[in-house]
């Protein structure tokens, strides 16, 4: 394996109250020795700064692709079934295209307090190598080798304040925000063609759409009694909902179906979902 690898440091960004300002750069090549398995190319980069006495942020940024296996990586280990599976390969590494960028913008508006707001967005996508459930033979499966079948966004949003005092007692609490939404292309979801493209969907892709958040508190108090330890409480509470216009299409009457599911409806099944967790804690730790 034939690897080549490059970095670079740029030395112009922060600490708070030096008026530094400090970043890195970073690029990265992998190429396999066999050309039938995917190459990597690879390249992130990070900011940090002042940005007046009381500010300060951080950027991050990413951005990478590997390319897919081929497609006839594993010829020669054919499915030893007949009929519809004859000629089905096991796929190789799937591709993937994957691109990252995130800040923080900190306060510190008194001693020991400062506040955080964060934001970030990623977006991850495949590049078929083949891989199916059960049969992978057919033209319109094949068509789809190097394609981008699933695409994987996230969008996080996050306010955070940190405090202490001079007694030792210190907090930390946060409001998190994220949104996932899963595109894919439809797929079979029952039988012989579980986990195979379906070449007869009236849609591109469909979606599954995840919304979460989360509230903690915590805070940390001294306590020198016996032993010097550190008395943690805290509480937190999240909740997910979920749209999923994807997993619950299949259908439960007809021919081939598999039938009905007792307590399950067969034409008007909801696509929303919803879970919540609330929780308190407390921990000590000792020194």
């Amino acid at each position: 394996m034939a690897t080549a690898r490059r970095a670079a440091w740029l030395t112009s960004l922060p600490k708070k109250g030096s008026g530094e300002w400090h970043g890195s750069w970073d690029a990265y090549f992998n190429a396999p020795e066999h050309k039938e398995e995917g190459a990597t190319k690879r390249t992130n980069f990070s900011l940090t700064g002042p940005l007046g006495d009381e500010f300060s942020f951080r950027l991050y940024g990413n951005l990478d692709k590997t390319q897919a296996d081929a497609w006839d990586i594993n010829q020669g280990h054919q499915s030893a079934r007949a009929g519809t599976y004859v000629t089905t390969l096991p796929a190789g590494r799937e591709g993937v295209i994957n691109k990252d960028i995130n800040g923080v913008v900190r306060w510190d508006f008194a001693p020991l307090q400062s506040l955080e707001l964060e934001a970030g967005y990623s977006r991850q996508g495949n590049l078929y190598a083949g891989d199916t459930q059960n049969t992978n033979s057919d033209a319109y499966t094949r068509s789809k080798y190097g394609d981008e079948t699933n695409r994987l966004y996230r969008q996080n949003y996050a306010l955070t304040w940190n405090g202490g005092w001079d007694n030792g007692v210190t907090t930390s609490n946060w409001v998190q925000y994220e949104h996932t939404r899963n595109s894919r292309i439809p797929e079979g979801l029952a039988g012989g063609t579980e986990g195979k493209f379906n070449e007869k969907a009236t849609q591109d892709f469909v979606d599954i759409d995840l919304d979460d958040v989360m509230l903690h508190s915590e805070v940390n108090l001294p306590i020198d009694f016996l032993v010097n330890q550190t008395l943690t409480l805290g509480t937190e509470w999240n909740q997910q909902r979920m749209k999923d216009l994807s997993s619950n299409t299949q259908a439960l009457t007809g021919a081939n179906t598999g039938g009905a599911i007792d307590g399950v409806s067969a034409t008007d099944r909801s696509p929303y979902s919803k879970a919540e967790i609330f929780s308190l804690f407390a921990k000590t730790t000792w020194s």
